[in-house]
């Protein structure tokens, strides 16, 4: 018992260390994401600008421009690293995100038939879009992989992930050059923070407030299933109430940040694997690292897109993408890695 509890106070030690140096570099992230730009700004003229609001022209690009492209990447990260964490203890599946199983390409198959439907559709109608088709595809792939003979299996959700997003993907190309939305599912599908406002993090926030009471909730339930479906019954955790919550966790963040950002992949994959490798599977500890190194690594992604081709911006997705590619890589070489 004295064993158990040494442990568990050297777990959270460990974690509170690391918890406190992501946000220092978090904070170091923000602080030159509104810095640097096309513009950069010295520390004084940040202070200044950040003190008397949209008084001067500097203080009009902070507040304006900078600090809500800047809030939404947060955001978005943290979302994005919750949902991939999620999805690979709910399909036990190491290569599980949202991208990657489809749920991107429904959320854009919805979208694109809004934006033909109605060329004027408000973030509120992009989002609820967005929403309605990453709910449909999850509901189709989960479906599909246990029509099948044997029922659901991690390679069967891949497989099923895979089939139906090329399929809403050739569709929403189509119906996208049909009506002639190309150009703004092009900026969709490349993942892009520069167009992002402040009502884009009023979204965000609100659907991260729903989920805060549900992602509390699923902390320790979840922490349990990781064990296995059978392993969590015997303990009495409810397993298809807290996989209905999980799903509808995913859904709320995933949808929201598909709807302001576009399809950013990646971060749901690689950040989930991180936080194992430094704190361990309970979730008491991965979801607040989770967090915060999703949100510090899409931060970075979005400070480096500024730079890799200037004067132009290149999208953050295809930052991610960079960094995600040789994880991906190195995950599949090494099979054993992540949820059993």
């Amino acid at each position: 018992m004295m064993k158990k509890k040494s442990s568990n106070k050297k777990a959270g030690l460990k974690t509170f260390l690391i918890l406190a140096a992501g946000l220092v570099l978090l904070f170091a992230a923000m602080v030159a994401s509104l810095a640097l730009g096309s513009v950069q700004y010295s520390m004084q003229t940040l202070q200044n600008a950040l003190m008397t609001g949209t008084e001067t022209q500097e203080g009009q690009i902070i507040w304006d421009i900078r600090m809500p492209r800047m809030l939404t990447a947060l955001l978005v990260g943290c979302f994005l690293a919750i949902s991939g964490a999620f999805m690979q203890t709910l399909t036990r599946n190491a290569l599980a995100e949202p991208g990657l199983l489809g749920i991107s390409s429904g959320a854009a198959f919805v979208l694109v038939i809004g934006l033909a439907l109605f060329p004027g559709m408000s973030a509120a109608g992009s989002t609820a879009a967005a929403m309605i088709g990453a709910s449909i595809t999850m509901v189709l792939i989960l479906a599909l992989a246990n029509w099948t003979k044997g029922g659901s299996s991690p390679v069967k959700l891949a497989l099923a992930g895979m089939a139906i997003g090329m399929f809403l993907t050739s569709l929403t190309t189509a119906i996208s050059l049909y009506y002639d939305v190309a150009k703004n599912m092009s900026f969709w599908y490349a993942g892009a923070l520069y167009t992002a406002a402040w009502g884009d993090v009023k979204l965000l926030s609100l659907f991260g407030l729903a989920a805060i009471p549900v992602l509390l909730y699923l902390l320790r339930p979840m922490t349990t299933i990781r064990f296995g479906v059978d392993v969590a019954r015997s303990l009495g955790v409810r397993v298809k109430l807290v996989q209905f919550f999980a799903v509808v966790t995913i859904l709320l963040l995933t949808g929201s940040s598909v709807a302001v950002a576009g399809s950013i992949s990646f971060v749901g994959l690689i950040i989930p694997h991180i936080s194992r490798m430094l704190v361990g599977e309970d979730y008491f500890h991965m979801i607040p690292v989770s967090m915060v190194l999703g949100g510090l690594l899409l931060v970075l992604a979005d400070l480096g897109s500024k730079f890799m081709n200037p004067p132009f911006e290149t999208s953050v997705g295809i930052v991610t993408a960079l960094i995600g590619v040789p994880f991906f890589l190195y995950l599949i070489k090494r099979r054993g890695v992540g949820i059993k």
